[in-house]
């Protein structure tokens, strides 16, 4: 049997702890329209997103090679897009189960088949129908009432829905540090804020509102500290990014400087099963953190803004301390003090998040990162964007990559 490209690759860059990551690079990126609810099919959001990202990258669809994509039962897998984009000779069709933790995790896997030389240019893709097909996180649903693994001695407690498991995360956090409720509510509050005032400006946004303290504390609570505003949106788009080596970008590559996955301890069957976890006030942040500086050879301090996954809005407080931008403890004095608007010293999801821009599981935050790098964004364009840390995940597994130019 002949041995693997992909897995020799990765092994041996594990193996020395020096990657070639730099020689691989997004070279284009595309997007469809971010809606509630849309008229389209799965496949046609994913040939928008694909044919834009393709007509970015200066190619055509005969010069791609590879598709990825990723899962939760609610997409179309990577043979069906190379099928409808009538790609003609497609040499891998990787489809990865996973959803917000896997999507660097997907670019890293397309960039290994690049360097490794088992593609040429990968097509990474996400399509999805988060609000007018299957809804992702309710209570509905057989896995979510199953009696089976961990979650029939956690179901019986309502413990349920990804709102509950990470409300109980932001809870031991605070307990942690003692963060009182007030402070914490104003931390997440500053989150929001933020990310709504950046999408007042981005025309791609949906929720393109301000909100106040007072509309924010009226909010209903959906699982404490959790409330409706701190929770990302249900909507339906596509993003897509092309990734082949640097020296064959027709335009500014944006270079892959380093990536770790697989960050954190995975113990049980799904997000929800993680009993064992050794604290509950970490993330797998603290885990990949350190590697992935090291990786790059830069420290947080190097890092010109971040997207950081925000399902919900203590997800990203709790980020923000674990990749070094704040003291362990001083997350809610870093937002008092700094936050992280267009001003902060690292600004955060400056194209309003999965918060307010769309929810595409974090791919949209991959395509204003390489908008942001290249000068180009259509809301707010930062004035320092010359590295980037992007944050695939939260609780108990994930992956990060840090972007440059």
């Amino acid at each position: 049997m002949g041995s693997n490209p992909v897995r020799q690759f990765v092994a041996e860059s594990i193996g020395s702890r020096s990657t070639h990551w730099p020689d691989s690079a997004i070279l284009g990126v595309g997007r469809s329209k971010f809606e509630k609810r849309t008229s389209k099919s799965i496949g046609e959001l994913a040939i928008d997103a694909a044919t834009a990202a393709i007509n970015d990258a200066g190619l055509n669809r005969d010069q791609i090679d590879a598709v990825v994509t990723f899962t939760l039962g609610d997409t179309i897998p990577a043979a069906g897009i190379s099928t409808i984009l009538g790609l003609p000779s497609p040499r891998v069709a990787l489809t990865i189960e996973g959803g917000g933790n896997v999507f660097v995790s997907a670019m890293g896997t397309s960039a290994a088949l690049v360097l490794s030389g088992a593609a040429s240019r990968v097509l990474c893709v996400r399509a999805l129908k988060a609000r007018s097909g299957k809804r992702l996180g309710g209570t509905n649903e057989p896995e979510y009432i199953s009696t089976k693994g961990t979650r029939q001695f956690t179901g019986p407690y309502g413990w349920s829905a990804y709102a509950h498991t990470f409300a109980l995360v932001a809870k031991r956090f605070m307990m942690r540090y003692g963060i009182q409720d007030d402070a914490m509510a104003g931390a997440m509050f500053e989150v929001v804020r933020a990310e709504r005032a950046f999408a007042v400006r981005n025309p791609r946004a949906i929720m393109r509102d301000n909100v106040s303290r007072e509309q924010y504390s009226e909010s209903p609570m959906v699982s404490d500290p959790i409330r409706i505003v701190d929770c990302c949106l249900e909507s339906d788009g596509a993003c897509a990014l092309i990734i082949g080596r640097a020296d064959q970008a027709s335009t500014t590559p944006i270079r892959i400087l380093s990536f770790v996955e697989g960050g954190g301890r995975w113990p049980g069957d799904d997000l929800l099963a993680f009993l064992d976890w050794d604290d509950w006030s970490t993330i797998y942040a603290s885990y990949v953190a350190a590697e992935l500086y090291r990786e790059a050879g830069l420290s947080p301090s190097d890092i010109d803004f971040a997207m950081l996954y925000d399902n919900f809005s203590s997800n990203v407080l709790m980020q923000l301390e674990a990749f070094g931008f704040c003291e362990p403890g001083g997350v809610v004095e870093h937002m008092q003090r700094d936050g992280i608007s267009e001003l902060a010293r690292v600004p955060v999801n400056p194209h309003g998040g999965l918060m307010a821009e769309a929810y595409v599981h974090g791919m949209n935050g991959v395509a204003e990162a390489v908008d942001q790098l290249r000068g180009r964004a259509e809301g707010v364009q930062l004035a320092r964007h010359s590295a980037c840390l992007v944050a695939s995940g939260g609780v108990g597994a994930g992956s990060a990559m840090i972007l440059g130019i």
